[in-house]
């Protein structure tokens, strides 16, 4: 059994899933020349010059294929990271509209983190899941304010909640939520704090995080498992109402 929450998770990153394969087969076709023109004209094969304008100027070589492979799988790869992270966090704002409807105390779940609304937006949501949804989406905000800290957020809701939530599991999706910071805020280079609190990413101070398929496979894997984690504490300490509960997994 889990949430309707981690269903929607789960769900939207397997969209992704495909992209990034695809991605990975078009670039090892393209190393392995299996789309170099035979008359080395032209940077790839099927590239036609009315068309792909910006592609037909550039250098038809090994070298220049590597440049523009290498250009894409970053930029595929870094939004991956990107998506992942806001998936993470929309599932963490769905988590706290069903905690809201638990008997869990107020006062424990808001805690230090208050929460002010301007009438205007109250008036607008409509119903009371409108309100709910709104309350949940400021209160998770607030939080993510308080310290700028995706750890923080991620302890925080543990702690509100009172999760017990497996501390390996966070520690091993950590880095690859913090991966997102630096490829927003330092286009994608890692800095000193990175490269000491996570050494297993092996990344050198000042220089660009290299995105493999490797490395977005097994972020992808690290985070599945930590929300999947915080669901699996979710349905064994909290009494969820049915509407928020997915029975198949």
């Amino acid at each position: 059994m889990i949430t309707k929450a981690l269903h929607r998770f789960t769900s939207r990153v397997a969209h992704y899933d495909a992209d990034l394969e695809l991605v990975d087969v078009f670039i090892q076709s393209v190393h392995k020349n299996e789309l170099t023109p035979q008359d080395g004209k032209l940077i790839l094969r099927h590239v036609n010059p009315d068309k792909h304008k910006t592609l037909a100027k550039r250098t038809p070589s090994s070298g220049g294929r590597a440049a523009a492979v290498s250009h894409l799988r970053r930029n595929v790869y870094g939004s991956y990271i990107k998506d992942l992270f806001e998936e993470v966090e929309l599932y963490l704002i769905d988590l706290l509209v069903a905690v809201t409807a638990t008997d869990i105390a107020p006062d424990r779940l808001v805690g230090q983190h208050k929460v002010t609304l301007d009438i205007n937006e109250i008036l607008k949501c409509g119903s009371w899941d409108g309100l709910i949804h709104l309350l949940s989406k400021e209160l998770f905000r607030k939080i993510q304010n308080t310290q700028k800290s995706t750890l923080y957020v991620l302890e925080s809701i543990d702690s509100k909640l009172n999760l017990g939530a497996d501390e390996v599991v966070r520690r091993e999706a950590m880095p690859y939520l913090e991966l997102r910071h630096l490829l927003v805020h330092a286009d994608g280079k890692a800095d000193k704090n990175f490269c000491t609190t996570y050494p297993e990413m092996g990344a050198t101070e000042d220089e660009s995080i290299k995105l493999t398929f490797e490395v977005v496979s097994a972020a992808r894997t690290k985070v599945v498992a930590l929300i999947e984690n915080y669901d699996k504490c979710v349905i064994e300490k909290l009494s969820l109402p049915d509407k928020f509960i997915h029975l198949k997994k």
